[in-house]
Parts: structure tokens; sequence; C-alpha cells
């Protein structure tokens, strides 16, 4: 990601390339169609970064272009000499184009959260995680809820939130002091669910703001802001994998999505 960076600031400070169009591949990164598993995600948090570099430079060319295993050379020559389209990808020898359109709504299974359970949340003592905390108790009748912060109860305001959610309806409340990118820093948090209230849940909230144009971005920035999304979100998928929980939900900025 950190080179991806490089490569393009120097691109974009080049005035000798002002004229000429910037093409990033990637593999699988993508899910276009039914049966896509976009196991190489990696690939989609370039795509994020392009589509923001993309919006804070509109005069250049940056074209976002997504393959799959096998591919047809004929058919990406074809594409890149007829398409001018900004977001492609390949699959089964057919360009496929990004397009809006309105889909049927689909049936979500409710989740029952008033049963004894513990409901994760990473970065729960943060504005966002707050938020989703109050609206758990509030809304869903969650009981018991375990709330993650770098600073644990040293956080400001971290037991008069407890006594809140309590006030709210919660049975249960606790807080500890974890780096989620750090595995074994998190599987000491999971340690401390109690047998009676077993892990229900995860919503992963943490995160690090680092805001900033695509040209000003250091490698440091990067990581700094990757870290507790991407390893946090990773380790929290290892330590759930075999645990039969009802949801495991990430949050992320739509800034990925839209630019």
């Amino acid at each position: 990601m950190a080179e991806i960076l490089t490569h393009i600031q120097c691109w974009l400070e080049s005035e000798s390339q002002n004229q000429t169009s910037l093409l990033v591949v990637t593999q699988n990164s993508m899910l276009c169609v039914e049966g896509d598993s976009a196991e190489a995600f990696a690939g989609a948090a370039v795509w994020g970064l392009i589509r923001s570099i993309r919006n804070e430079h509109p005069g250049r060319s940056i074209r976002l272009l997504d393959l799959e295993d096998e591919v047809d050379w004929a058919v990406v020559r074809r594409c890149l000499g007829e398409w001018s389209e900004p977001e492609v990808a390949v699959r089964d020898g057919q360009v496929l184009i990004p397009r809006m359109r309105r889909v049927a709504k689909e049936t979500s299974r409710e989740i029952n959260l008033r049963r004894p359970g513990t409901i994760l949340l990473t970065g729960g003592l943060g504005g966002l995680g707050k938020e989703v905390a109050r609206h758990l108790v509030k809304e869903h009748g969650a009981t018991s809820l375990l709330l993650t912060s770098r600073r644990g109860m040293d956080s400001e305001g971290a037991a008069d939130f407890i006594d809140e959610l309590k006030q709210l309806g919660a049975q249960r409340v606790a807080v500890e002091s974890c780096d989620v990118t750090q595995l074994e820093s998190l599987r000491g948090v999971f340690d401390t669910i109690p047998e009676d209230y077993p892990l229900l849940g995860v919503m992963h909230l943490a995160g690090v703001l680092r805001d900033g144009l695509g040209v000003d971005l250091s490698p440091d920035d990067l990581h700094a802001v990757m870290a507790p999304k991407v390893d946090g979100g990773w380790n929290l998928h290892t330590l759930t994998q075999d645990v039969p929980i009802e949801f495991l939900v990430f949050f992320s900025s739509i800034a990925g999505t839209v630019g």
C-alpha cells in the first residue's frame, strides 16, 4: 500500500506526466459477480485510496482495473482501448462497469440481543463506539457489553458512561484496556468474558484519524490508520472464527467507496 502511494505521489508531482493516464491493476479484489471471492482484499483498500486521490485531482486520469485468475489479455487490451471508464473489471471474458441500480430490499435476520451474552465493542469509548453502545442497549435490549480502548478505565468519562449504560438498561458493562493491533492483547480481553455471558457478537469500531490529501500522506500515516482497522480486524477474525457468535461487524469510512 505504501509503495503504491509513493508511486502515485511521484506520478502526480511529475509535470511530464500531466497528460498521461495511470492504470492501477488489481486481481480478485472486487466483488463483481456471483461467485466472486475477493480473496485479495488488500487490493480493495487500494481502490479506496485511488478513489479519494482521484477526487482530489479531477484533472488527472487514474483508472482502476480488476482482473480474475485467468487473464484474457485480448479482452484487457480491448477494454483499455475502447473504454474510458475510470473503474472496470473483467470476468469470464466480459468487461464489467459499475452502475447504480435499484435492488430489492433483502430480508434481514433478527438477532436476539436480550438473551445472556456479551457484545464486544472495540473502540467502545470513542464517539462512534458510545453511540453504538447506547443504540444496542436502548433499541435492542443488549444486557452485557464489553468495551475496549487503549486507555481502558483511564479514558475520560469511562466510569460515567458505564453508569449511563446501566441506567439505560444494561445489566453488565465492563471496560478493558486493549491494543487491537496486538493479538495477545486482544486475546487477553476475550479471556475476561464470563462463561455465564458468552460472546454473542463483535462490533469493531476502533480507529485512528489522519485526515490529509493523498499527496501529503506518509507511509507512517497509512500505517497509523490501517493498523487498527486491518490488523485489528484480522485479529478479531482469528479469535472468533471458531466461536459460535451471532455477528461480526466492521465499521469503515465511506470514503473508501465514494472517495
